[in-house]
């Protein structure tokens, strides 16, 4: 397998996992923010093909440490 050179929460592609990546994602899915090609591959945490708010709510857990995600 090649390795992902992201961290596929890191939705807004700063290096960090925050609630930045959240609220990027959120605003995305209200359609009043856009996402590039890789932060689209990021948002998809849960990797089932669409990015939705299960996908937020995954990245939000982990930022708080409700969950972890690899």
């Amino acid at each position: 397998l090649a390795e992902i050179p992201y961290d596929i929460r890191d939705v807004d592609g700063d290096g960090a996992v925050s609630i930045v990546d959240v609220l990027s994602l959120n605003k995305y899915l209200l359609g009043v923010h856009n996402l590039s090609d890789s932060g689209k591959i990021s948002a998809d945490v849960n990797g089932d093909g669409v990015i939705n708010d299960a996908d937020s709510m995954m990245i939000l857990k982990s930022v708080v440490g409700l969950a972890k995600l690899s």
